[in-house]
C-alpha cells in the first residue's frame, strides 16, 4: 500500500508540474480543463468506496443483526480500507490544487462525504465495544450526513459531466 500512496504521490507531483507547465502559457484554466483532471485524479484512487459500502450493507441490514460479525467485519475489513481510502482522497485533497470553484466545490464535498463515512463506522465500532447507545445514535447522524454530502457531490458532478464531461 506504501507503494500505492508513493506512485499517487509522483503521479500527482508529475501531473501538478505538467499542469503549472502547461497553464503557464494561458493564466486561466477552463472549467472543463479542471472538471477532466479532477476526473483523472481520481481514477488514480482505487474505487474501495462500492466496495467498503457493499460489505458494510452485508452485515447490517435488518436482516443481519450480530453485533459480533459487524464488529469483527468492522474491525478487520471495513475500518482497515476506509481509512487507506480516506487517506488517499485526502492525498488528493491537499496535494491537488484545482483552479476552479466548482471542481474545489466538488472535491470538496466529496472530501467531507469520506470523512463523515469514516468517522461513521469508527464511532459504530466504539458503540459496539462500550454498548452505548449515543455512539450508536452519533454513528447513525455520521452516515446520514456522509450520504447528504453524497447526494450533492453527485448532483454537482452530474452537473458538470453533462455540461464539459469527456465524451
Amino acid at each position: 500500500m506504501k507503494k500505492f500512496i508513493l506512485i499517487l504521490i509522483l503521479l500527482i507531483i508529475t501531473n501538478s508540474v505538467t499542469y503549472i507547465i502547461s497553464s503557464s502559457s494561458s493564466n486561466s484554466v477552463s472549467l472543463k480543463e479542471d472538471y477532466i483532471r479532477y476526473l483523472h485524479m481520481r481514477s488514480l484512487i482505487p474505487a474501495t468506496e462500492e466496495e467498503v459500502m457493499t460489505l458494510f450493507e452485508s452485515v447490517s441490514d435488518e436482516k443481519h443483526q450480530d453485533d459480533d460479525i459487524l464488529y469483527t467485519t468492522l474491525s478487520e475489513q471495513i475500518l482497515p480500507k476506509y481509512t487507506l481510502y480516506n487517506q488517499d482522497v485526502n492525498i488528493m485533497s491537499q496535494s491537488v490544487n484545482f483552479k476552479t470553484e466548482e471542481v474545489k466545490a466538488l472535491q470538496d464535498v466529496y472530501h467531507r462525504a469520506v470523512q463523515s463515512r469514516l468517522g461513521g463506522f469508527q464511532r459504530l465500532k466504539a458503540s459496539i465495544e462500550k454498548q452505548d447507545e449515543e455512539l450508536k445514535k452519533q454513528a447513525i447522524e455520521s452516515f446520514e450526513t456522509s450520504d447528504e454530502y453524497m447526494e450533492k457531490f453527485h448532483k454537482l458532478k452530474n452537473e458538470l459531466h453533462y455540461k464539459y464531461g469527456p465524451g
